[in-house]
C-alpha cells in the first residue's frame, strides 16, 4: 500500500526495507559465534538419539512434553549430516519465513501503509524468533513463537475472507498450525481457548462487515482435535503414561513447583510499572501535545528508558537478557492497555473497525500464549518475547488506529513509530550481538572449528581443544554404537563424539533433578543393554559467565563435583571403570574433564590385542 505518487511513502519504504535487511544480514553472520555444551547440545542430542535407534517415550521418561523434539529429529533424519552451523541456518530461514507469512497477511488485512512493516519486525530479522539469545535455535520455545505466527496469518486472512470456501481453508490451515504449537510445547495446548475467547467478545461488540460464526471456530479446532485424536490413537497408552510419568518428575522439582512459579518476582514488577508509565505517557503525548511539544516529550521518554535499560543508574535490572526482558514488560503492559481499551468500546457500544478487530486477535491470541507460557516457566516474564512478533504487531498498529494518531502524517506516525521502538530494538540488539549464551562474545572468538558437527562455528581456544579432545578419545576408544555418559551439564559432548547417551536424559545436573532420578535412569540404562563405553566427568559444567554484565571479562563456573562424588554416576564409574585421560578446563580452579572407560572392554581389547 505505498501511493506511488507520494515521492516520500517510497522513501520511508526503501530506508525501511535497509534497515530490515541490513539487519538480517549481520543476523546470518551472527550465527557463527560461539557455541555451549549446555542448553543447545542438550536440544540436537534429544533429538539425534531419535534417529540412530533411541524412542521418544520407550527411551525417555519425560519426552511427551516437549514433542519439538520429534521436528528436530525429523530434520536430522532427512539430513543425518546437518551440522550446528547448518541446524542454526534453517531456524533464521524459518524465523524470515514467518516474517513474510505475517507481513502478507497483515497486507491484506489492515490499512496501515506497507513501510511501517519491515521497521516494526526488524529486530526480529537480526535475533530471530528468539530476542533473548538464551536458546536462538529451533527447540520447545521458538517452534511455538513460529507456529502462532503463522497460525495468526492464517487466522486474520480467513476472518475477513468472504468466499465460504476460501474461508473454510484458511481457518482450517491456521488449525494445523495451533495443533503444532500445543504439539511443539504440550502445556501451550491450552492456547486453544484464545478461539473461544475471540468469538465471545466479538458477540458482546458492534463489529462492522467482519463476524466470526461458531462454524469458523470449528473449522479451526476440528485439526486440532483430529491430530491430536490420531496422536494419541497411534501411541496409545505408552503418550499418557509418559505425560503423568513427566508431570510427577517436573512437580518435584524446586524451580517448577506452583507456589514458586506464583510467587510475585517484584524486581519484574517494577519493570512492568515503568514500562506501563511510559506507554500512558507515550500514548497521551501524541493525543494532547502539539507536533513540536510531542515529539520532544517522546524523545526525553525514549532517553530515559533507554538509559533505565542500559545501566543500574534507575535500580533497574540489567544483564545479558535485560533489553529482552523490558521488551517482554512493554508488551505486557501493551496488552493490559488493550483490555482497558476494550472494556471501554464494550461499555460504550461503539463500533469496531476492521483494523481492530484484528488487533484484537492478535493481542488475545499472543497474550493468552504468553501467560500460558509464563505460568509454566521458571523464566518468568521474559517468556511473552516468544509472542512478540504478533504482540509488537498489535501494539503499534492500536496506536497508529487511535483518531487522534491517523489525523498525523504519515512521516509523523513513522518517526514517533521508531521512538517508541528505538530503545529497546537498540539494547536488544546490542545484548544479542555481544551476548553468548556461556561463550565468549564475537570480538573474543579467534577460533573456528573445523570438523564434525560444530563445523564452521566461532569460538574461544579452550573450547576448540576441548571440542577436539572429545572427538579424539571418543573415535580411539569407542565404536559408532557404542554408548556414553556426560556429566556435569554437558550433553553437546554426544554431538561432538556422535555416541548415543546411555541413560534417559543427555542432561545430567545434580542442582536441578534428584539423585533418585538419575540412579533409577542409569539402572534403566544397564537393565536394557545400555551399559556405557565411556564415561566424560566434567568437575564444573563447560561455561564461561561474565562477573557482571559491564565487565567483558569470563570466568569458568565454579566447581560443582569432586570426583568422585556421592552420586549414582561417579559410584559407577569407580566399580565399573578406569580413567584414561584428562583434559584440564582451569587451572585456577582446578577443574577438569576426565574419560573413563569400561573395564570389561578395556580388558577385551587387551587380550584382542595380546591373542590376535
Amino acid at each position: 500500500m505505498i501511493n506511488k505518487n507520494k515521492p516520500a511513502e517510497l522513501i520511508l519504504f526503501i530506508i525501511s526495507l535497509g534497515v530490515f535487511i541490513s539487519a538480517a544480514v549481520l543476523g546470518w553472520i551472527r550465527l557463527q559465534y560461539g557455541f555451549n555444551f549446555i542448553d543447545e547440545g542438550w536440544q540436537m542430542t534429544e533429538a539425534w538419539r531419535l534417529t540412530v535407534g533411541d524412542d521418544l517415550l520407550r527411551d525417555k521418561f519425560t519426552g511427551a512434553l516437549r514433542n519439538a523434539t520429534l521436528l528436530n529429529a525429523l530434520v536430522f533424519k532427512m539430513y543425518p549430516e546437518i551440522s550446528l552451523l547448518e541446524f542454526r541456518k534453517l531456524y533464521f530461514i524459518l524465523s524470515i519465513l514467518s516474517l513474510f507469512f505475517f507481513s502478507v497477511s497483515l497486507y491484506r488485512t489492515t490499512s496501515h501503509k506497507v513501510f511501517f512493516y519491515p521497521m516494526i519486525f526488524s529486530i526480529f530479522s537480526f535475533t530471530g524468533l528468539d530476542v533473548t539469545g538464551i536458546v536462538p535455535y529451533l527447540q520447545y520455545y521458538t517452534y511455538p513463537h513460529f507456529f502462532l505466527t503463522v497460525h495468526l496469518s492464517f487466522f486474520i486472512l480467513g476472518v475477513i475472507q468472504e468466499s465460504p470456501l476460501l474461508r473454510k481453508v484458511f481457518f482450517f490451515i491456521s488449525g494445523i498450525f495451533l495443533w503444532l504449537l500445543s504439539f511443539s510445547l504440550l502445556h501451550l495446548a491450552l492456547i486453544v481457548v484464545s478461539i473461544i475467547i475471540i468469538f465471545v467478545i466479538m458477540k458482546l461488540i458492534r463489529v462492522h462487515r467482519i463476524h466470526f460464526s461458531f462454524m469458523d471456530v470449528f473449522m479451526i479446532a476440528l485439526p486440532f482435535i483430529l491430530l491430536w485424536t490420531m496422536i494419541i490413537a497411534i501411541y496409545g497408552k505408552n503418550f499418557i503414561a509418559n505425560i503423568v510419568s513427566s508431570f510427577q518428575i517436573i512437580s518435584s522439582l524446586p524451580t517448577y513447583r506452583i507456589g514458586l512459579l506464583l510467587t510475585i518476582n517484584w524486581e519484574h514488577a517494577k519493570l512492568m510499572i515503568a514500562s506501563l508509565i511510559f506507554l500512558v505517557v507515550f500514548f497521551m503525548s501524541a493525543r494532547i501535545l502539539k507536533t513540536t511539544y510531542m515529539l520532544g516529550v517522546q524523545a526525553i521518554l525514549a532517553t530515559l528508558l533507554w538509559s533505565a535499560i542500559q545501566t543500574n543508574l534507575w535500580g533497574f535490572y540489567k544483564g545479558g537478557t535485560s533489553g529482552a526482558l523490558w521488551f517482554a514488560c512493554l508488551l505486557l503492559s501493551s496488552s493490559f492497555l488493550f483490555l482497558f481499551y476494550l472494556i471501554v468500546k464494550i461499555a460504550r457500544k461503539e463500533n469496531w473497525e476492521q483494523a481492530e478487530i484484528i488487533n484484537l486477535i492478535l493481542f488475545v491470541s499472543a497474550t493468552v500464549a504468553a501467560i500460558n507460557g509464563i505460568f509454566f516457566s521458571s523464566f518468568g516474564l521474559l517468556v511473552a518475547v516468544f509472542s512478540s512478533i504478533p504482540m509488537v504487531a498489535a501494539m503499534i498498529f492500536s496506536f497508529l488506529s487511535l483518531r487522534t494518531i491517523q489525523r498525523r502524517s504519515f512521516v509523523l506516525r513513522w518517526i514517533m513509530t521508531i521512538i517508541l521502538l528505538t530503545p529497546f530494538y537498540y539494547t536488544m540488539s546490542s545484548d544479542r550481538w555481544n551476548f553468548n549464551f556461556y561463550d565468549v562474545s564475537p570480538q573474543q572468538a579467534t577460533v573456528e572449528i573445523k570438523e564434525g558437527f560444530c563445523k564452521g562455528i566461532k569460538t574461544n581456544p579452550i573450547y576448540k581443544d576441548l571440542y577436539e579432545w572429545i572427538s579424539r578419545t571418543s573415535n580411539a576408544y569407542s565404536a559408532k554404537d557404542d554408548f556414553i555418559i556426560s556429566y556435569v551439564s554437558s550433553p553437546m559432548v554426544h554431538m561432538i563424539a556422535r555416541r548415543r547417551p546411555a541413560t534417559d536424559d543427555s542432561y545430567i545436573a545434580f542442582d536441578v533433578l534428584p539423585l533418585e532420578y538419575f540412579d533409577k535412569s542409569l539402572k534403566f540404562a544397564i537393565k536394557h543393554g545400555r551399559r556405557p563405553r565411556l564415561v566424560y566427568v566434567f568437575e564444573a559444567m563447560p561455561a564461561l559467565i561474565s562477573l557482571n554484565p559491564e565487565n567483558p571479562y569470563l570466568i569458568w563456573m565454579n566447581q560443582q563435583i569432586t570426583f568422585p562424588a556421592n552420586d549414582p554416576f561417579s559410584k559407577y564409574v569407580v566399580e565399573h571403570m578406569t580413567m584414561i585421560e584428562r583434559f584440564t578446563i582451569s587451572e585456577q580452579l582446578s577443574i577438569y574433564a576426565r574419560c573413563f572407560i569400561d573395564n570389561a572392554y578395556r580388558l577385551e581389547t587387551s587380550l584382542n590385542q595380546n591373542h590376535p
